[in-house]
Formats: C-alpha cells, sequence, structure tokens
C-alpha cells in the first residue's frame, strides 16, 4: 500500500524535482489526499512543451485514479500526444473508466497504430489491449473486429496467441465481423498480455516503489530548504 501524502506536500517538492524524480512524485499524487492534485495534474498531462513524456503520462495515469471517468477529455486529449508513452497511458485510463462518447476516437486510434510502417518492430503490448477493455465494456466489440479483420496481416506474433486465448472467435475465424461474434474471455482480459507479466503483485516490489517515492521527496524537498537560505 504507497503511502498517502497530501497534493500540497507533493506539488510543493514537485518545483524541486528533476527528471525521474518528477515522473515518481506525480505518479504518486494517484494516491495523494487534498483538493489541488486533480487540477495540477490535469495541467501537467496537458503541458507538451516543457515535459516530459513519462511525466504526461504519469499525470494521466495518476488522474485516472483520482477522478476515474471525469477527466475523459484529457484522456482523449493524451490520446493525440506525439508521446507514445501518453498515448498509451490516455488508452489504458480509457479502457478503464472511458464512456461510449470515446469510442470513435479510441478505435481510430487502434486503426493508425496497427497501419504504422515498422509497427511490428516497435509495437506495445497494451495498444490491442486497452480497445478491447474499452469495447467490452462499451458494446464496441463489432467495431474493434472489424478493424482487426482489415489488419490480420499486421498484429505481431504475440497478439494473435493473445487473441486465440481471449477471443477466439475471432482469432481463427475468416468470417465478416457483421456476423455474430462470442463474447471476449475476461478473465484472460483483465491478465497483461505477456504471460510473464501475469504474476501477483510483489508486496517486496510495491515496498521498493514506495521507498523510491520517500527518497524522491526527501531529496526534493532538501533542494527547496536549500533555496530558501
Amino acid at each position: 500500500m504507497p503511502a498517502a501524502y497530501s497534493d500540497d506536500v507533493l506539488l510543493s517538492a514537485l518545483d524541486h524535482a528533476h527528471g525521474d524524480e518528477r515522473v515518481l512524485l506525480v505518479g504518486a499524487l494517484g494516491d495523494a489526499h487534498g483538493d489541488s492534485g486533480p487540477k495540477a495534474l490535469r495541467h501537467l498531462a496537458a503541458r507538451e512543451r516543457g515535459e516530459g513524456g513519462y511525466v504526461r503520462a504519469a499525470a494521466i495515469g495518476a488522474l485516472a485514479r483520482r477522478t476515474g471517468a471525469g477527466a475523459t477529455p484529457t484522456y482523449l486529449h493524451g490520446l493525440r500526444d506525439k508521446s507514445v508513452p501518453v498515448q498509451l497511458a490516455a488508452a489504458d485510463a480509457l479502457a478503464e473508466h472511458g464512456d461510449e462518447s470515446a469510442t470513435t476516437e479510441l478505435t481510430a486510434w487502434l486503426r493508425r497504430k496497427l497501419r504504422r510502417k515498422a509497427r511490428l518492430a516497435n509495437w506495445d503490448p497494451n495498444e490491442l489491449r486497452s480497445v478491447l477493455r474499452f469495447a467490452d465494456r462499451n458494446g464496441a466489440l463489432r467495431t474493434v473486429a472489424a478493424i482487426l479483420s482489415e489488419n490480420r496481416d499486421r498484429l505481431h506474433p504475440d497478439e494473435r496467441e493473445w487473441l486465440m486465448e481471449v477471443w477466439p472467435a475471432l482469432a481463427t475465424s475468416s468470417a465478416a465481423p457483421e456476423n455474430d461474434i462470442a463474447p471476449l474471455d475476461r478473465q484472460v482480459l483483465g491478465q497483461p498480455m505477456i504471460a510473464d507479466h501475469r504474476n501477483e503483485p510483489d508486496p517486496e516490489e510495491e515496498e521498493m516503489g514506495d521507498e523510491y517515492v520517500r527518497q524522491a521527496l526527501a531529496r526534493a524537498q532538501r533542494r527547496a530548504r536549500g533555496t530558501r537560505r
């Protein structure tokens, strides 16, 4: 269980944090308490100039934990971002919290991802999985089925293997997507695509992650004190 910091403590330290420290402190805002966190996270997520992609991605993930579907416009904005980590964080947030109003934009994003020329060299396991999670919640599976049927040869071998687990009716069928399609295996859908990543969370790793946040916070606070002297 991550330590619960106040928004004001984290945001004050953030002014004096650099590099990975900023990513850690922004991520910690997702579990913080106070009134200033969500607004600051929206600002950080949209700050394309002067803020790295990993910080903005962390802001979207933290905002999703704090506000859920209430920040859907921010997630959709992130989906259009030039940074791949930001796009993936936005897709994951929509998978968890987005409503049907995001269907057109998210499925168009998947189509663009699938049609990238060098996709097989730099694909991400969360591209397809995030869109399927969203589509399953919002009745958009037929739309996704059509996109996948058009782009079968563009899927990574690991995606094909995963589809055999999670949606065998589509993975093995050459039928047109307007035909009836069997439901997904939601148990598999809820797990990471790569089997090696499906283990239960390691408490020691979670504790270590929280320790990194504490260290980043302490370093930033020391810098802040030095600035005030």
